[in-house]
């Protein structure tokens, strides 16, 4: 997946209204209340590593991760020197270790677009997951809740550097597919690009028939005013 816009990720979703450090802490509470023993957890699609930054700081948790992206993963490992962040695709990665929880958010598991692929991710999520251990997934809008044709626009500034990030969507079949269009303006320059992100999109007895065939016994939670309300699955390893 080619991406453009890695350095200016942080920056637009913190002004769309983001709040990660209270991201942070429903995740660390979560993960406390099924397994308080926990102290080690694996971020599977884990972006520029701000959730992971401050599981590590704030909460006491030992946090690597797992990325696609090789710029995410750059900037995830300037911000969290002392842990392991690896490039992977989230379908076939192997850290080479397990851990007390393994946790993939944003909707990250979206971008693997298939159902087949979502299994084939869960699969790799359960193997590194430490016996007792938990998997908590944020998944993507299910198929009645994205609507194409919609348009969207966001900005945020870091003093004198603006940007502005234009958006359409359309839905194919299961696919759902993002056309982003970018302008960033600083005292020396005006950068323009365009990207566009397909997800897929899966029901709830879809994802969870997934998790069932990856070895995982799942249930979903609401998590209603959190995680941009698309919910949470939580999964423990089937005996």
């Amino acid at each position: 997946m080619h991406r453009n816009s890695q350095r200016y990720y942080d920056l637009l979703y913190t002004a769309q209204g983001k709040d990660y450090r209270a991201e942070a802490q429903a995740i660390a509470d979560l993960i406390r209340d099924h397994r308080p023993d926990a102290q080690t957890v694996l971020d599977v699609g884990c972006g520029t590593g701000r959730h992971a930054k401050i599981l590590r700081d704030e909460f006491g948790l030992a946090v690597d991760g797992v990325d696609i992206d090789p710029d995410m993963i750059a900037i995830a490992r300037k911000a969290n020197p002392d842990a392991h962040f690896d490039v992977g695709d989230m379908c076939d990665f192997d850290t080479g270790r397990k851990y007390d929880a393994v946790i993939s958010m944003f909707s990250a598991i979206g971008y693997v677009r298939t159902l087949d692929n979502v299994e084939r991710a869960l699969e790799r999520m359960r193997a590194h997951t430490n016996e007792n251990g938990l998997v908590v997934v944020e998944p993507w809008i299910e198929p009645q809740d994205f609507t194409g044709g919609k348009t969207f626009m966001d900005t945020a500034e870091d003093g004198a550097m603006k940007l502005c990030r234009m958006s359409r969507n359309e839905v194919e079949g299961r696919l759902s597919r993002i056309f982003f269009h970018w302008q960033v303006c600083t005292p020396e320059m005006v950068e323009r690009f365009d990207e566009t992100l397909e997800l897929g999109l899966f029901t709830r007895e879809e994802m969870l028939g997934a998790f069932a065939n990856a070895g995982l016994d799942a249930t979903y939670d609401r998590a209603e005013g959190r995680f941009a309300d698309r919910g949470l699955y939580v999964a423990r390893p089937a005996p």
